[in-house]
């Protein structure tokens, strides 16, 4: 298996893993020889990496897998295509000739990434996402909004005498 791209372990967040990495076959119909596209299977999202001008370019997607509407394969003579469709991009992302086999592992690791099975995934999720407040919080915010509310209401008879004491 070749080494981790560069470009793609920068775009990992702290404590995400490569679980699994499926590389466009090179000499089938549909395959690149010189800079063939990747699909890199994260505990937290999966990443497409499609390289281009000998990889001196790349078009790279990220999607996390609670975005992910749909997933497919689109199955050949030789080799397997593998289609991701987010709900928050307007394309699909399809990664042409792959090897049947691993496209029905990546598959099988997406479905499990959307079901929450994926190794750690619900730990990390849990603290990337922004946290909830507890009844707790929410009546101190309530507090602290009744005592703002308060001091708009002392700042403005303040203004009120003042501009009476003026006329």
């Amino acid at each position: 298996m070749e080494a981790l791209d560069p470009e793609v372990k920068r775009l990992l967040m702290q404590g995400e893993e490569i679980l699994l990495t499926a590389w466009q076959s090179r000499g089938v119909p549909g395959g690149s020889i010189n800079t063939p596209n990747a699909v890199y299977v994260a505990n937290l999202r999966i990443i497409f990496n499609d390289p281009r001008l000998f990889g001196l370019r790349a078009r790279i997607v990220a999607a996390r897998y609670r975005d992910i509407s749909n997933v497919w394969l689109k199955r050949g003579i030789f080799s397997t295509e593998i289609f991701l469709k987010s709900r928050h991009h307007s394309d699909e992302v399809k990664i042409p000739a792959v090897d049947k086999q691993m496209a029905h592992e990546v598959f099988s690791m997406i479905q499990k990434g959307i079901r929450r099975e994926l190794p750690r995934q619900i730990i990390l999720e849990d603290s990337i996402s922004p946290r909830i407040h507890s009844s707790n919080n929410a009546l101190s915010d309530l507090e602290e909004i009744k005592k703002l509310a308060e001091l708009k209401q002392i700042k403005q008879r303040k203004n009120t005498s003042k501009r009476s004491h003026i006329f």
